[in-house]
């Protein structure tokens, strides 16, 4: 399914998709970009069975890269390119084997030298599974000229 510009710059918006699609931890972790919006992300992920734990649950791990991914990929939205400094992660439920995720990211705040996002992740029921807030290092000024 293509990924849906939601108004933010063609120019930028291609150039994310080409900086997610160089590396590869969006294709070795199953995430799919839905949307990108100015300071807003959506993407989802089914679990599979060899992402499960030793308790048949999806292991935190690959929560945290899911809203890792979206939190910082919202601030790439901003024209900005950033690593994370910090993210901290409330599990709330299981994410069982065969659940679909969507995690939403958006920035709450856009410094001059770092950046805050924020992502919810919820279950194919509508379960809140994730809620998580990330500190970016803003690296770059721009991902376009």
């Amino acid at each position: 399914m293509p990924i849906e510009n939601r108004g933010i710059d063609e120019e930028l918006f291609e150039a994310i998709i080409a900086k997610t699609q160089s590396g590869r931890a969006l294709e070795f972790f199953g995430i799919d970009l839905k949307y990108l919006a100015e300071g807003a992300v959506v993407a989802g992920m089914t679990i599979k069975e060899e992402h499960s734990n030793t308790q048949g649950i999806s292991h935190g791990g690959l929560a945290a890269a899911l809203v890792d991914t979206v939190m910082g990929l919202a601030v790439f939205t901003l024209n900005r390119r950033v690593v994370t400094l910090e993210m901290n992660l409330n599990y709330v439920a299981p994410a069982r084997v065969g659940a679909t995720l969507t995690a939403e990211a958006r920035v709450v705040h856009r410094g001059s030298n770092t950046a805050v996002s924020e992502a919810e992740v919820h279950d194919d029921r509508g379960e809140l599974v994730v809620k998580s807030r990330g500190t970016f290092f803003i690296i770059g000024h721009s991902l376009v000229k």
